[in-house]
């Protein structure tokens, strides 16, 4: 059984005082392998899907969500988060990827405009056939920068 927890950190573009802040992680919950490769989908919407044999116990699962704000008078901010990240339990690796902002499909980068708002972001978890149990933790950078 694995248990995936993937932090999500913001960083800043401190040119105009940009922030963002990203308090809640990608979860993938508990999920357990029949010894086939699959994958775990967390879609920004917090919905959960899987391919392959893949089942799922009861730990939480949720889509990461981040605030961002800039001062007046805004202007356009393009957000990115990183395309793949690994995340790890002891020496045992799984890989993090296809991060989707605010709707399947949208990719890994968003521009917006408006002065305050909030973005959801969604990932892949790549379950290899040979998964070890453990509880996988580690984290993916959002980022803002202008135009």
């Amino acid at each position: 059984m694995l248990i995936v927890i993937l932090a999500v950190v913001g960083a800043y573009a401190p040119v105009m005082a940009q922030t963002i802040n990203c308090p809640s992680t990608v979860r993938f919950g508990e999920v357990i392998s029949c010894g086939s490769a699959g994958t775990v989908t967390i879609n920004p919407d917090g919905s959960r899907t899987s391919t392959g044999c893949l089942a799922f116990a009861g730990a939480p699962f949720t889509s990461a969500r981040c605030s961002y704000t800039q001062p007046f008078p805004p202007t356009e901010m393009i957000i990115t988060v990183d395309p793949a990240t690994t995340i790890s339990s002891a020496s045992n690796n799984l890989t993090v990827d296809n991060f989707q902002i605010n709707a399947p499909g949208n990719g890994s980068s968003i521009s917006v405009f408006d002065p305050v708002g909030n973005v959801d972001i969604g990932a892949d978890l790549v379950v290899p056939a040979t998964s070890a149990a453990g509880s996988y933790s580690g984290a993916v950078f959002v980022t803002i920068d202008l135009p």
